[in-house]
């Protein structure tokens, strides 16, 4: 269906609104290639510009745990397997002395079941790995100044903005 839906607003976008004066935006040299393989307007790069940030330098460390955040959407794009994997790993070798919560909304239902089972697998041998739920936006950084490390393996990012806001919430990222 999500083809159909492309294909039809291409054709209405082709048809009736775009004029050749019209110039597109994108972020990066990927999107505007895409963009250009659909139109023959002239594509304009402009990276994303990040929010300023105050990074606080005197933050304190919470408890003895070390305490990390996965912050974005669930889809295979950004890694959360990966991210498991690397933890639990890392996890079992410390004795099991930090903590791992997962946050963002489930983008690929499959996928999340391969990185949930592997939570449960790793809860077995006492890794503390939690799926935490959905942050809304205006509570990201209040969420982020509780953790220690972000972690984020993406495989493709246009604009990291999950990590800039992670570094100037003081995580390391």
């Amino acid at each position: 269906i999500k083809k159909i839906r492309k294909r039809l607003y291409l054709f209405i976008i082709k048809t009736f609104l775009i004029n050749k004066k019209m110039t597109f935006h994108a972020t990066s040299e990927h999107e505007a290639s895409v963009i250009a393989s659909y139109v023959k307007n002239s594509v304009k790069i402009i990276p994303n510009i990040p929010n300023v940030v105050m990074i606080d330098y005197n933050r304190k460390k919470q408890t003895s745990r070390l305490k990390f955040i996965y912050l974005s959407r669930i889809t295979p794009k950004k890694g959360l397997l990966e991210a498991i994997r690397l933890f639990g790993e890392y996890s079992t070798k410390v004795s099991n002395k930090c903590e791992f919560h997962i946050y963002g909304p489930i983008s690929d239902n499959k996928y999340s079941k391969l990185c949930m089972n592997l939570v449960e697998n790793y809860k077995e041998l006492g890794c503390s790995i939690e799926y935490k739920g959905i942050v809304e936006a205006v509570y990201v950084e209040e969420k982020l100044r509780l953790y220690d490390i972000f972690i984020l393996p993406t495989a493709d990012e246009n604009y990291g903005h999950a990590i800039v806001e992670a570094i100037g919430q003081g995580l390391v990222p």
